[in-house]
């Protein structure tokens, strides 16, 4: 991996209108090629006017370094959007960490993180040589100040807005994280054999998620529907159709790593304008003719496109229906897009419903001396042990009729601890020391301390009530 910041030798640009010229030098030194203002001035085309824009920035670069090294996104509105945010710190991050830098055609005003300000009304070039903060920060190299500073990524996509910028293009990009991702966030996963090297490689930068139901048949099975997506095709598109398919059942399958065929370029919303090179793609197994989504299908469907979310960096705006990108399309039919949206972004908050924090009681065993975790769905109560394993606690639910995919990780190696490692989701009430159940539970920790939650239940000390820390923020 090259050094983040690249290295190179910065300084400004030579005249008042060479900061395209300027900033392409920057670029090539970081490939270790040297070249003068004046020459690339020329083979750019740059006149006291300055540079036309960032195509001729892409033709020279690959010129220098080889046909397709580069290529450009133009940013159309007078803004950027979070997709347009979320497309420009993917192509950051693979630009830098393969050794090159990003050139950016900017106009207006820039704040760099340490204060000041930096304004070019009538247009600028910077290269953008670094990131941090998982490419939420950006590095640039301003030859007309001539400065370096680091800046928000959401300000430089601002910055960018109604121009472009250009970027590592090519290379191969498979997704081999999302198996991981997706198990990560408690979901039950399966490989479709042959998923790592399914769907060509040369794509991005990735801007979003494609939300699609498959419109099978309602007594299809996960066989058919994922030998349609991943080996014969359909009648409207060829396999492999996306990167990602989810069961009726809430499991999911993941069956190429590589660009797959979910969409055509966006005719309307976020990504409009862009299609599969930009795009991840689930297929829900759903008829889209009126069949009904199960809350534990919709649940697990939400958690899976928030954890792509989360793996990216990406805030929920970036997640949209098929019918919201293409107009002539329909599905998901039955999902409320706004709400599903809105479920995203708590879990990616951690502020959603299913994490709310039951109470966990604890109690000591006479036997050696252990203590016992004591668990309840308002009706029956569980003791726990800590030693148990997490398969364990999940046969517990199970028998019960939880569903198990909305159990998640637990910490320390899959131990369930007296602190709370346990989020005992769906279930409604807590429990005290005796038996019964909270009055009113569950309690929002979030809201109230362990202490009141003691004193609203009056069955229990505080010291006997142990609440997750994650959710409570505080030292119990």
């Amino acid at each position: 991996m090259a050094t983040n910041p690249l290295t190179y030798l910065f300084d400004g640009q030579e005249t008042g209108f060479w900061c395209g010229p300027a900033s392409v030098q920057i670029a090539l030194r970081c490939r270790g090629i040297a070249k003068t203002e004046a020459e690339l001035a020329k083979t750019l085309g740059t006149t006291t006017f300055g540079t036309s824009s960032s195509a001729d920035v892409v033709r020279v670069l690959n010129q220098l370094l080889g046909a397709g090294t580069y290529d450009d996104v133009y940013i159309p509105g007078k803004t950027a959007t979070d997709a347009d945010v979320a497309a420009l710190k993917t192509a950051l991050v693979r630009s830098v960490d393969a050794g090159f830098a990003v050139v950016a055609n900017v106009v207006g005003t820039i704040r760099p993180i340490s204060g000041g300000s930096f304004s070019y009304p009538g247009g600028h070039y910077v290269a953008v040589t670094g990131y941090r903060a998982g490419g939420d920060e950006a590095y640039v190299a301003d030859v007309g100040a001539p400065a370096q500073y680091w800046v928000r990524t959401s300000a430089l996509a601002v910055w960018i807005a109604e121009r472009g910028y250009s970027y590592l293009a090519g290379g191969d990009m498979r997704l081999l994280w999302l198996p991981d991702a997706l198990r990560a966030a408690g979901l039950t996963v399966n490989l479709y054999d042959g998923w790592e090297a399914r769907g060509a490689s040369t794509w991005g930068p990735l801007r979003g998620v494609v939300c699609h139901a498959t419109a099978g048949s309602r007594l299809s099975t996960d066989a058919s529907e994922t030998r349609t997506l991943w080996v014969t095709g359909s009648t409207s598109a060829p396999a492999p159709i996306s990167q990602l398919y989810l069961s009726r059942s809430g499991e999911w399958w993941v069956g190429a790593s590589g660009r797959c065929n979910h969409v055509t370029a966006g005719d309307q919303g976020p990504h409009k304008g862009f299609g599969n090179s930009s795009l991840i793609g689930v297929e829900a197994q759903n008829d889209n003719r009126g069949e009904a989504w199960t809350d534990a299908m919709l649940d697990s469907y939400q958690r899976g496109v928030a954890a792509i979310c989360r793996r990216m960096g990406w805030p929920a705006s970036v997640v949209v229906a098929h019918r919201e990108h293409q107009t002539d399309k329909t599905d998901p039919v039955g999902i409320d897009m706004v709400v599903f949206r809105g479920k995203v972004a708590a879990i990616l908050n951690g502020d959603d419903d299913m994490a709310q924090v039951q109470v966990l009681v604890r109690q000591p065993v006479r036997a050696g001396g252990d203590d016992m975790i004591w668990i309840s769905d308002g009706q029956t109560r569980w003791p726990i042990s800590k030693d148990e394993r997490s398969k364990e606690l999940q046969e517990v639910r199970n028998a019960h009729g939880a569903a198990p995919n909305l159990l998640p990780p637990l910490a320390n190696g899959g131990k369930i601890t007296d602190t709370g490692d346990i989020r005992a989701w769906g279930w409604d009430l807590s429990t005290v020391s005796g038996g019964g159940p909270i009055p009113g539970g569950p309690f929002d920790v979030s809201k109230a301390s362990v202490a009141e939650i003691a004193a609203a239940s009056g069955k229990a000390a505080a010291s006997e009530i142990r609440a997750d820390p994650e959710q409570d923020g505080r030292d119990t």
